[in-house]
């Protein structure tokens, strides 16, 4: 499975993403610097350097995937805006396509996890675990 994780060097994103490369996945990862590309390569991630800020720098890798997971958070006065730049690119990329996708979402400062799936029809349906 292709896999797309937003914040793949961070904490709890690297995590996951060097979780889903050691289970044989096909795991891209956004990252906004070179340094950080080094970091995540060495444990077979791809990375792609890009930013929450510009969907277009990630967009056509995202629609490659099948997972999408977001973990990134810029600690800043953006958070929000950015946060929700992100999760609304992302479904938009998903609904798109056409085709059958996941979106997982950790909201960052609390316990939830969000699990938004692609319709066949294209159309969301989420759950809160």
């Amino acid at each position: 499975m292709k896999v797309f994780v937003t914040g793949a060097n961070g904490y709890i994103g690297f995590a996951v993403a060097s979780a889903f490369a050691a289970k044989g996945h096909q795991v891209m990862g956004l990252v906004r610097s070179p340094e950080k590309a080094k970091k995540i390569a060495a444990f077979e991630i791809q990375p792609i350097i890009g930013s929450m800020n510009d969907p277009d720098s990630y967009a056509s890798v995202a629609r490659s995937c099948q997972l999408f997971i977001h973990c990134a958070a810029e600690m800043s006065d953006q958070f929000h805006l950015l946060d929700r730049k992100t999760v609304s690119s992302l479904i938009k990329i998903g609904i798109e396509s056409g085709l059958q996708r996941s979106l997982i979402y950790k909201c960052h400062g609390s316990q939830s996890l969000y699990s938004i799936g692609m319709r066949s029809s294209g159309q969301p349906c989420s759950r809160k675990g």
